[in-house]
């Protein structure tokens, strides 16, 4: 596909998709600091849906492991929506399988710096989980298995996104680093406000965060194979 090709294609059909990917986001958004559940539920699933579409109009070689990742957070973010304990922890758990599949991504996509600046980057995501952890206990006592589970593997994640972001800065490495934040931010409010009596502005904040995150890792997937692209031509 020539150049011209894909600026008519990205100012014609990505544009406008994205746009609409924050419109909705809005509107969920204010929804949820009203406690519209009626507005929730359209707006609410719409979101990663959109995202697919996005992708898959931004790429010719799609990545399957990633759409799949989208799907299974696509059904956690319907179940989160549940004022029930056992389906946000249902919901949590599909939103951990999701992050596995992108922790794979990445773990693909760059370079392994080792463990131990893994394990010093991790440490200021280690310290926020056992804030959460000891702060909340009592509200996430039946969830407190997975908030370890997904505590480990984020600090993991978030450790190594922090050390390649060190190793290397670019654009690419910022886009991963930022997301990582996101993902750990949003996962944390999850559990900590979908368990205990939900406060309306923590839940847009949450919103922030997931709608922030998955954006922007779809911009770090889309910047990498460009740079992978222009490295296999110039090669």
């Amino acid at each position: 596909m020539k150049k011209s090709e894909i600026t008519l294609k990205k100012s014609i059909i990505i544009n406008p998709l994205i746009a609409f990917y924050f419109f909705v986001s809005f509107i969920e958004m204010i929804a949820e600091y009203n406690k519209d559940s009626y507005f929730i539920s359209y707006t609410k699933p719409l979101t990663i849906p959109i995202l697919i579409l996005i992708y898959g109009f931004s790429v010719k070689s799609k990545n399957r492991s990633y759409i799949i990742s989208l799907l299974l957070v696509w059904v956690a973010s319907i179940l989160l929506v549940s004022d029930k304990s056992y389906l946000i922890i249902i919901g949590s758990a599909f939103y951990l399988l999701s992050q596995l599949i992108i922790i794979s991504l990445v773990l693909m996509r760059i370079k392994n710096p080792g463990i131990s600046p893994i394990l010093i980057g991790s440490l200021p995501f280690v310290f926020l989980y056992l804030f959460i952890g000891f702060y909340f206990y009592e509200k996430i006592e039946l969830s407190l298995l997975l908030l370890i589970i997904q505590g480990v593997f984020m600090t993991f994640f978030s450790g190594l996104c922090f050390t390649n972001y060190l190793r290397k800065v670019n654009t690419t490495s910022s886009y991963l680093l930022v997301c990582s934040i996101l993902f750990t931010l949003s996962q944390v409010l999850i559990l900590t406000n979908g368990l205990g009596s939900k406060n309306a502005k923590l839940q847009v904040l949450t919103t922030v965060f997931f709608i922030g995150g998955q954006f922007i890792f779809y911009l770090y997937l889309i910047s990498h194979d460009k740079k992978l692209k222009r490295y296999k031509v110039n090669n």
